[in-house]
């Protein structure tokens, strides 16, 4: 929600005119929060269920949603396909890169950050 918030009043992208809606939204269009909001519980299901069996019914679901959830905002004429595509990707990356923080992997990164360090400086003193 902060993420969707501070690019919204960052970006102040008034909403698309195409038509009268019956409810129109009072904040601003870009990113979509709808759709920021469907793929990050979708990311986030995706990466609980990884290592499981029957993962592959949680993968296709959370898609389906998360591609149903993007087109409706499009199709009732309150985003456009960029401002869906923004929420998509924010979601995914702020999704993923909390996965990773606060995963065993940040450590395996590190060491491997490490070792490349060790390579360069080796390289350049020789």
């Amino acid at each position: 929600m902060v993420l969707n918030v501070l690019v919204k009043t960052v970006f102040g992208r008034a909403r698309p005119a195409l038509w009268t809606t019956l409810d129109p939204a009072p904040f601003y269009r870009f990113p979509s929060g709808h759709a920021l909001g469907s793929a990050a519980l979708a990311v986030a299901l995706s990466f609980l269920v990884a290592s499981r069996r029957g993962r592959w019914p949680v993968w296709m679901l959370g898609g389906l949603f998360g591609l149903g959830v993007g087109w409706s905002r499009v199709y009732l004429g309150v985003h456009f396909h960029s401002d869906v595509l923004a929420g998509w990707v924010g979601s995914v990356g702020s999704v993923g890169g909390l996965h990773l923080l606060f995963s065993s992997y940040l450590g395996e990164i590190r060491a491997w950050g490490r070792q490349v360090a060790y390579v360069w400086r080796f390289r350049s003193h020789a």
